[in-house]
């Protein structure tokens, strides 16, 4: 019975001072969810609304809807999927990562829109140049896809490698930001 309410209480601890929200993007349903500190994490689009809270873990009967301060970030991502950049103010709560993916996502943020970076850049750029399987693995990690663009950073020698939202994804992604870079010169 003590482990329950151990639980249960780190649950509600967890859960207290955070906010999520759902929206339609032109991709499908995405869900965010917030904290004090800025974003937590996003999904992928989704086919349903229900699946994109079930990527995030969230239980909407156990915690707040709420687009407290998140319209300028959901119109930034609806408009990144009209081929847009995003641009958004708001902070990434960084406070449950380990500090080198912090330090790859972080330089992952640096990768220009329609353009591609190789593992081995984010190592470098984050200050371990020998730690490219560790980027490797902070991108796939990635809790804010989308806004940290790892959907940018491919393997050295050219060709995609993993998504969470598939290669297809990605590709379509890459597709989309190159094309519209192609036409925005």
């Amino acid at each position: 019975m003590r482990k329950f309410r151990d639980l249960t209480q780190r649950l509600g601890n967890i859960m207290q001072n955070t906010w999520f929200d759902t929206f339609k993007t032109g991709w499908g349903w995405m869900a965010i969810l917030t904290s004090e500190k800025g974003i937590r994490r996003i999904s992928l689009p989704q086919k349903t609304k229900r699946e994109s809270l079930e990527i995030l873990e969230i239980n909407p009967v156990v915690m707040t809807c709420s687009s407290r301060n998140l319209d300028q970030i959901i119109y930034s991502i609806q408009q990144y999927f009209l081929g847009n950049p995003i641009k958004i103010n708001t902070p990434l709560d960084f406070s449950r990562y380990p500090t080198f993916f912090t330090k790859a996502w972080i330089s992952c943020l640096k990768i220009p829109f329609g353009e591609k970076r190789s593992y081995g850049w984010i190592a470098m750029q984050s200050g371990s140049p020998r730690a490219a399987r560790a980027a490797g693995q902070a991108m796939a990690r990635n809790p804010f896809p989308i806004i940290v663009p790892c959907h940018r950073v491919i393997l050295g020698n050219g060709s995609l490698h993993q998504y969470g939202g598939g290669l297809a994804m990605k590709s379509k992604l890459l597709d989309m930001e190159k094309d519209i870079s192609s036409t925005s010169f």
